[in-house]
């Protein structure tokens, strides 16, 4: 029976089932999808971490260390569970050529090492996520290779450098649980022991490399803080377990962010659309209610009928939904299954997936019970005499035709029907905000990750140039040095040293961190607060060091410096995301015994890319990389997947805000069915009728549209920012194309909210008077 009434009512209302169907449909989609993709990027991570033995800790070291000191103080450290000591080489000026070319690859400004397998700690994987085996001749390549430069494995890849040349075969592609990430720079190809020997042989720079397990990840905090205090070996790059989650985390992340983002909106715009179809049919069915009631139904009953189509209705969108989900789950994984692999989840993801869309189910049905209870409150009387359920709207006397001569009637009548039942139309309003807010805050979002501008609000400055040089060539620098001063195509350049200073805590624990030392006013991030370091005595701190200190522009702070204690005050607070987001910035004196990298900036006239070349060609030991090249070497890969899921989510909401018309102007029709017959019958055409719904709907539409860029420019603005707050990065300033937000996406809109009117008008030709008089 209860079937029977589904369809009969399905028949009366198509376009309203049809509606209410796709809302719940897309909202679990993205629910599934959303779900089960946060448990695919944690789990593929904690599976590889497991598989590889990933260090907690992992420090690069150049030059000589004190091996039984590292040893002692290793055994001597309580959370130290396992630890190792592996060596990496770095061939300066070293370039791979595929299959023969001539032309050098390009690496995309990757810094790349060669190593042999570990045996513990630091495991590379195969893309099975297998401990990979490489033997003599043969090379395993990252992952990401095969995306730069279309390898397939039995290539022939040839090393060059200083005079030296040896042909490689590709074996494989290799999962590197540390610097896998697209953002990390340094990239570490695999060796055979004794191919390993001859390229150190050969010349290669050595960089000893340090990697520690911990009892506990959570003991990182405290176990920096001993290791940076201590004089064990630092001189050269840190990477921990926390930075490498987030740089793998930061393109799924964002994803994951706007899927889960668009869903709780889609619920919400469900929520709102059954409520006013609710009221409409409860309104619609009065006379009817008012009689079951009358020969004895209980509203219980009633409740019971209406409920008995929405659960069908909705546990089959959310059943379709599931089933949706995983499919998009495909699409969205791609970059997880990647550079993570498979997660070893068993069932939790297609329960977490399961579990979010039932979740979906039970909130849509006990809203819908909450909103039938208004059946409890109607009295037979007030049915039999086809009262309302409630809703009442106010005349607003200064609407009156014979003062507004010079608007269109139709226009006119439009726009009163908006102004006396505003609480109608706001229904409309806040679905039409909602859909502009998923249109337009992906595609902000987008042109933000898409533009080298987006690397601002990380802490990196801007320049034309950019390039570095490892620590230890300090002839290298000197020859960059005179050469920019000789260059009458350079305009503005500066050199930066990144050394190590020792933050002097209250208890009188030391503590290292990495700090820029160079003129900061010449190339600096944008800065939160305060201002860049002009006096030897000022230092400006990054946004999560400020935090952790609890520190303020204008406060003091002590550090070791040189041998030597030194107050020095706070002049600014910066944004910064590169490790772990904490460091300093200074004006001192350049120490070149405590560098650890030397990097540059430069501004020239005329085009980078040339100047580029022609550097390349001169100074020999330092990479150089136009502002585009080094945006597309941290960034290409997130700006095409968000790229992606934008465009998805604009179809969505483009899709939603047609649904959402139809759906509005088939029921305002279905109840002003009279009014419309009397319109015509005193000489109101169709499109003059029509014309007024368009008016209506259009006028709402500008509205919601306007308030929904509003809300997208500032509120996603404000998101993003505390998203990346966590990063290191407090202020987001999203990049907004005024032809894209401002013209075309609100022309898209009108366009389809246009047509999608205009049909649902032509029932108008189907409705008489003699119609009306009849029933």
């Amino acid at each position: 029976m209860i079937l029977k009434m589904f369809v009969k009512d399905y028949k009366r209302k198509k376009v309203i089932t049809i509606v209410l169907f796709a809302f719940m449909l897309l909202a679990a989609t993205l629910a599934a999808a959303g779900s089960s993709m946060f448990l695919s990027l944690t789990g593929a991570m904690d599976s590889m971490f497991r598989a590889a033995n990933t260090p907690h800790y992992l420090q690069f070291h150049i030059g000589p260390y004190d091996e039984d000191f590292v040893r002692q103080w290793t055994q001597d450290n309580p959370t130290v569970k396992e630890w190792s000591i592996a060596e990496a080489l770095h061939p300066r000026e070293a370039n791979l050529y595929l299959n023969g070319s001539a032309e050098a690859l390009d690496v995309r400004g990757s810094w790349f090492t060669f190593i042999t397998q570990n045996e513990d700690i630091d495991i590379i994987l195969t893309i099975e996520n297998k401990p990979i085996d490489v033997q003599d001749g043969h090379i395993a390549v990252p992952i990401i290779f095969s995306q730069w430069a279309d390898m397939e494995i039995g290539d022939r890849l040839t090393v060059s450098f200083e005079g030296y040349e040896k042909i490689f075969t590709i074996s494989g592609f290799l999962r590197d649980s540390i610097f896998g990430g697209e953002m990390m720079t340094a990239k570490r190809f695999v060796l055979s022991d004794n191919d390993q020997t001859e390229i150190k042989n050969a010349g290669a720079d050595v960089h000893t490399l340090f990697s520690f397990v911990l009892n506990d990840e959570a003991l990182l905090g405290g176990f920096l803080r001993e290791y940076r205090s201590s004089d064990m070996p630092q001189s050269g790059v840190t990477v921990d377990i926390a930075l490498v989650r987030m740089v793998y985390s930061v393109t799924s992340g964002v994803i994951l962010g706007l899927v889960l983002l668009c869903s709780l909106l889609l619920v919400l715009i469900a929520f709102l659309t059954l409520r006013y179809t609710i009221l409409s049919a409860i309104e619609e069915d009065f006379r009817e209610i008012g009689v079951m009631k009358a020969i004895g139904f209980k509203p219980v009953g009633i409740i019971r009928l209406y409920m008995s189509k929405y659960i069908l209705l909705s546990s089959a969108a959310c059943i379709a939904g599931s089933g949706l989900g995983q499919l998009l789950l495909q699409i969205l994984n791609t970059n997880i299954l990647l550079f993570l692999g498979a997660p070893d989840n068993g069932m939790a993801g297609i329960l977490a997936s399961v579990g979010s869309v039932i979740l979906i189910l039970v909130s849509i049905l006990l809203f819908c019970l909450l909103t039938l209870r208004r059946i409890g409150k109607m009295t037979v009387i007030d049915a039999m005499r086809a009262g309302n359920i409630g809703e009442t709207y106010s005349e607003r006397k200064w609407l009156t035709l014979s003062r507004r001569r010079l608007v269109n009637v139709n226009i006119f009548i439009g726009l009163k029907e908006v102004l006396i039942q505003l609480r109608v139309y706001v229904l409309l309003f806040i679905v039409y905000l909602l859909c502009a807010f998923i249109c337009i805050f992906p595609i902000n979002l987008k042109n933000s990750f898409s533009t080298p501008e987006s690397m601002r609000f990380t802490g990196s400055p801007i320049s034309d140039i950019k390039g570095s040089i490892l620590g230890g060539a300090e002839t290298t620098v000197e020859e960059l040095e005179k050469m920019l001063a000789e260059d009458a195509d350079v305009t503005k350049w500066a050199v930066y040293s990144l050394e190590q200073y020792g933050v002097i805590h209250e208890d009188g624990m030391m503590q290292n961190f990495d700090t820029i030392v160079g003129g900061q006013t010449l190339f600096y991030p944008h800065y939160t607060a305060g201002t860049p370091p002009v006096l030897p005595n000022e230092i400006a701190l990054s946004f999560l060091l400020a935090q952790d200190l609890r520190k303020n522009v204008g406060d003091s702070i002590l550090l070791y410096i040189d041998g030597e204690k030194r107050h020095m005050l706070i002049s600014g607070i910066y944004p910064h995301t590169d490790d772990g987001g904490r460091s300093m910035r200074s004006c001192l004196e350049q120490n070149a015994s405590n560098t650890r990298f030397w990097s540059f900036h430069i501004n020239v006239n005329g085009d980078a890319a040339e100047k580029v070349l022609e550097y390349r060609d001169q100074i020999s030991g330092a990479a150089f990389f136009t502002l585009q090249e080094t945006f597309e070497n941290d960034m290409s890969e997130t700006a095409s997947q968000i790229e992606m899921i934008s465009i998805l989510l604009a179809v969505i909401a483009i899709l939603v805000t047609a649904l959402i018309t139809a759906l509005f102007v088939k029921m305002l029709m279905a109840k002003e069915t009279s009014q419309i017959a009397v319109m015509k019958s005193i000489g109101f055409a169709q499109k003059h009728i029509s014309a007024q719904y368009i008016t209506r709907v259009g006028l709402v539409l500008l509205v919601g549209i306007v308030m929904g860029m509003l809300t997208a420019n500032i509120g996603g603005e404000k998101i993003m920012s505390a998203v990346f707050a966590t990063m290191g990065a407090p202020i987001v300033k999203l990049v907004i194309r005024p032809v894209e937000v401002y013209a075309i996406l609100p022309l898209i809109l009108l366009v389809v909210v246009y047509i999608t009117a205009l049909l649902g008008c032509r029932a108008i030709r189907k409705i008489s008077i003699s119609q009306i008089n009849a029933e």
